[in-house]
Parts: structure tokens; C-alpha cells; sequence
């Protein structure tokens, strides 16, 4: 195991090189993860062990739980006095339901006429689990389908989450080079975020203590999960990713009484930004085609579809969200891999930099949504509703809660910046 992990973090390195070396990936802000990934994806065939893929294949269902116990803990952000922030977190919430809700209305509608069979329209779901949810949902949307006698439809959701993965990083680098082209900042004349970023202090020893701050809750998630949640058949279902964000959320004010976050917050940041690189590697680089054999033509409409209608919603995003573009990169990356992906473009966009509120404002409105899709209670709920014969009844509640998430969030707007 130890030498496979050293070959990872060997290409890890060399993509890092790579990206220093030909000024060609800064010119075009093209990520040292992505370089790897795809270095992986060429060369796995003839040169990489079955062993080493079997690894990558494993690791991104239990990275995107490092990622949020790492994103969750930092501290990028000062005291904000700005009173709107809280309806721009509820706005935010509403939204990242709204962008589950149309995936999920988006697959039921091709299900509807694609499929004939209760067990073919559990398809319907492969999107919202493998794009919004990423790997940790399809993991679990994997367990599901096989126990309702359909695995196949698991198996398009994990190659689902990995093709939204490598869709959402080379979409979202055209969409930011497009921004920087066209300078489209001012789009709508909605009021813009300010870049305002913490000033950390740096020092060796609390940067250390900084990188092992994140495994506090991640152990404490293990714990919970293992010895206690496991042991109750519904929950045994819940990604393990959605633990640590409660308990992440939930300890974060504990550990601000016993550390100093302008010493060790440097430390943190190094844990998530090795942890997202290492998930976008293992993403890219553990496509598996295979299970495209039989229902190809099925994958690519679904993908097509769903690729389209995301860079449409990105555009129509400022009607529902504030802080265009910086907020709505982070949520276009994650609803087409994960939150690592969406923080990947908006810090190729910002130069490395992170903007405060709409980093604030995305991690804050996480607890509104989290629990309930992207593989929380509602998207693992939808596979039994389609296998019991609900099919129609559960798109037409999906289409009246969107509707009125829809009014919701635009009587919000009213509020927002008064």
C-alpha cells in the first residue's frame, strides 16, 4: 500500500513540475491536479499496476470527507457585519436545492421516455448522485441500486460522478478564462463581492498542528458511523461525507476556544488543498468506460443533457445567488463534481486567492442543503420511491418544490440588499 501511495504522490509532484515549467498551463490556468489526472489516464493502461487503479478507484469516496473537515474548518473570513449575509446564505441554500431538484427533474424527464422498467428508471438519478453528490453518493447510490437487484444503474452513477468531475474542471476553465476575456463581472449589475482575505500567521509548529486539526473531526465521524450508525439499517446508507459536515459544523466553535485559527489556519488550508488536488487526480485519472458498453448511448444523453443545462443555469445563476462570478463557479464546479472541484476554478480564477463572502456564504448555507441531497435522506430515498412503483408521484412533487423554492428565493432577493 505504502508503495502505491508514493507512486501518487510521486505524480502528484511531477504535475506540480509540470505546471511550473510550461508557463502554456498558468497562461491557461490549467490546475497541476488536472495535468496528473490526466497523466494517469493515458498511462494506466501499460504502465500503472491493477492494484495502484483499484486505489484511486477507492480513495475519492473517502477523500471528499477529508476535504470537508479540512473546507469546513478553515477560517478565510473576518467578522462580517454586513446584515444581508444571512438571507444570502438562505438564498444560497435555496439554491444549491434548486440546482439538485432540476438534475433530478432533468433525469426523470429522459427516464419517462427512455425506460419502460421500474429498475432502468432508477437511471433517473444518476446525475444528482454523481454530479451534485459526487463519489461519496454514488458510492452509496452504488449499494442501493445493487440491493434493489440493479447495479447498474450504481455503476453509471460512480462513472457518472467522475466524467461530472472531469466536465465541471475543463467547462469551468473556459468559463473562467471566458470571464477574464470578456471581463463579465459586472453582469446584471448585481452588487459584487469584495476581496478581502485573512491574514494568517505563519509559523512551522502551528502549521503542523494545523494539518492534523481536520483528522479531530474525521475520527470522530469514523467513530460515530462505525460503532453507532452502522448498527441502524437506513443510516448504514448515508455517505460518510455527510457525517463529517454535521460534526465538523458542530465542533468548529469547540476547537476556536482551544487554537488560535491566525496560527494554524495555514496549516488547514495546506490539508484541504492537498486532499482536493488528490481527489481531482484520483477522479480524472479512475474513468473506467466499461460499463459504457450497454447503455452508452443512455450515458452520453444524460451527460449532454445535464452539461448544457449547467452552464445555462451558471448564466441565469445572478437571478438567484449574489457575488456573480465568484459564488457561482464554486456552485457550478460542485454540481458537476464536488465542492473541491468548484473551489478548484474559483481559485484558478482568483489567482490562488480565495474571496471572503462568497466563501463564507457557500460553507455556511452547506447544513441547509447537505443532509437532504447530493446523497443526504432525500436523494437515497429516490431509489425506493422508482422501485415501488412511485415514479410519477415523486417527479410531480420534485417539480412543486422546485416552483416554490423558485418564489422563495426571489422574494429573499427583495430583501437582500436593502
Amino acid at each position: 500500500m505504502i508503495d502505491k501511495i508514493i507512486i501518487l504522490f510521486f505524480l502528484y509532484i511531477f504535475g506540480i513540475i509540470l505546471y511550473q515549467k510550461f508557463k502554456v498551463f498558468q497562461i491557461y490556468l490549467i490546475p497541476s491536479s488536472l495535468i496528473s489526472g490526466v497523466m494517469i489516464l493515458f498511462i494506466k493502461k501499460d504502465f500503472l499496476s491493477q492494484e495502484f487503479l483499484n486505489m484511486i478507484n477507492d480513495l475519492p469516496k473517502e477523500l471528499i470527507s477529508f476535504f470537508f473537515a479540512g473546507f469546513l474548518l478553515e477560517n478565510r473570513f473576518k467578522i462580517l457585519s454586513d446584515q444581508s449575509l444571512l438571507i444570502s446564505i438562505f438564498r444560497q441554500g435555496i439554491f444549491v436545492w434548486l440546482i439538485a431538484l432540476y438534475q433530478l427533474i432533468v433525469g426523470f424527464t429522459l427516464a419517462f421516455f427512455l425506460f419502460d422498467s421500474n429498475q432502468e428508471m432508477l437511471i433517473a438519478s444518476i446525475i444528482e448522485v454523481g454530479w451534485i453528490g459526487g463519489y461519496g453518493s454514488a458510492s452509496a447510490f452504488y449499494s442501493i441500486t445493487k440491493e434493489l437487484g440493479f447495479p447498474q444503474a450504481g455503476e453509471l452513477g460512480i462513472l457518472s460522478a467522475t466524467s461530472g468531475s472531469l466536465i465541471g474542471t475543463f467547462t469551468g476553465l473556459i468559463l473562467i478564462n471566458f470571464l477574464r476575456k470578456k471581463n463579465q463581472k459586472k453582469i446584471l449589475k448585481l452588487e459584487q463581492s469584495k476581496t478581502e482575505f485573512l491574514e494568517e500567521q505563519f509559523d512551522f509548529s502551528n502549521t503542523i498542528t494545523g494539518i492534523f486539526i481536520p483528522f479531530i473531526p474525521l475520527l470522530i465521524s469514523l467513530i460515530l458511523k462505525r460503532f453507532f450508525l452502522d448498527n441502524i439499517l437506513y443510516f448504514k446508507s448515508i455517505p460518510s461525507f455527510f457525517i463529517v459536515i454535521i460534526v465538523t459544523t458542530l465542533i468548529k466553535p469547540l476547537l476556536f476556544l482551544f487554537f488560535d485559527y491566525t496560527k494554524i489556519n495555514s496549516g488547514i488550508r495546506i490539508f484541504t488543498k492537498v486532499s482536493l488536488d488528490i481527489l481531482i487526480i484520483c477522479a480524472i485519472g479512475s474513468i473506467n468506460l466499461g460499463v459504457l458498453e450497454t447503455y452508452s448511448r443512455i450515458f452520453i444523453i444524460y451527460t449532454i443533457v445535464a452539461s448544457i443545462l449547467n452552464i445555462i443555469l451558471f448564466f441565469l445563476s445572478p437571478l438567484f445567488i449574489p457575488y456573480y462570478p465568484d459564488l457561482s463557479l464554486i456552485n457550478y464546479g460542485m454540481s458537476t463534481g464536488t465542492t473541491a472541484t468548484g473551489m478548484l476554478i474559483l481559485e484558478s480564477y482568483s489567482n490562488h486567492k480565495i474571496p471572503i463572502k462568497p466563501t463564507v456564504i457557500y460553507a455556511s448555507a452547506a447544513p441547509l442543503s447537505a443532509p437532504f441531497i447530493g446523497g443526504g435522506l432525500v436523494s437515497l430515498s429516490v431509489p425506493y420511491l422508482i422501485v415501488n412503483g412511485y415514479f410519477y408521484e415523486t417527479y410531480m412533487v420534485l417539480l412543486i418544490i422546485c416552483i416554490i423554492f423558485i418564489i422563495l428565493n426571489r422574494i429573499l432577493y427583495r430583501f437582500e440588499f436593502k
